[in-house]
C-alpha cells in the first residue's frame, strides 16, 4: 500500500488576508513516494518479493476501452473506472491479492511532528506493518523516530523510512 502521512505542521493558508488562518501542512507526494522506493529498495534486497502499490490500483480498477465513430474516422479512448485497493471492500481485497499471489499487506504511516523552540526540532517517524493477506494477521512491525532541525522535510522522511526498512536502527 502506498504510505500515508499525518502531520502537526501548521503553515498560513492565505497570508495576506486579514484573518489569518493556519492548516495542517500535508506531507509532500513526492517525499512519501520516494519513502516508499527505499523501503521496497531494502525490503526486496532482504529477499522480500514486493508488489508495487501502483501495479495492485491496477488490478483493483476495470479498464474499459470505447470506440466513437463519426463518419469514416473512429477514435478509441481508454477509462480506467473503479476503486483503488484502499477503497475497494475487504472480499475485493482478498481477491485482488489471491490474484496477484501476494502474501502480505505492507503499510507505511509517516508523522511529523510540529516544530518546537527557538530552533524549530521536531520528530519524524515512520511505522511498517507487514500484515498476512488472509486474515491481516500481524506479522512484524517497525517503527523509527528519528529528531530533525532545519532538514527539509523529504529528506527526514528518507532518512525515516530507510531506518524502519533497515530494523529501527538510526544512522
Amino acid at each position: 500500500m502506498e504510505a500515508t502521512c499525518g502531520s502537526l505542521e501548521l503553515h498560513v493558508v492565505q497570508p495576506s488576508s486579514p484573518s489569518v488562518r493556519l492548516e495542517v501542512l500535508e506531507c509532500g507526494r513526492d517525499a512519501l513516494a520516494g519513502a516508499d522506493q527505499s523501503i521496497r529498495s531494502a525490503l526486496d534486497f532482504a529477499g522480500y518479493g514486493v508488489i508495487d502499490a501502483e501495479r495492485v490500483n491496477a488490478v483493483a480498477a476495470r479498464r474499459r476501452e470505447l470506440e466513437e465513430r463519426h463518419g469514416l474516422l473512429s477514435t478509441r479512448t481508454a477509462r480506467t473506472t473503479g476503486v483503488t485497493f484502499a477503497d475497494a471492500t475487504p472480499a475485493e481485497q482478498a481477491d485482488i491479492l489471491k490474484a496477484l499471489g501476494a502474501d502480505g499487506v505492507l503499510t507505511t504511516r509517516v508523522w511529523i511532528g510540529a516544530g518546537t523552540g527557538f530552533s524549530s526540532r521536531r520528530s519524524v517517524s515512520v511505522q511498517l506493518r507487514l500484515a498476512t493477506a488472509a486474515d491481516r494477521t500481524l506479522v512484524w512491525a517497525r517503527r523509527c523516530e528519528i529528531e530533525v532541525g532545519i532538514e527539509p522535510d523529504q529528506s527526514a522522511i528518507q532518512r525515516a523510512a530507510r531506518c524502519a526498512a533497515e530494523g529501527g536502527r538510526p544512522r
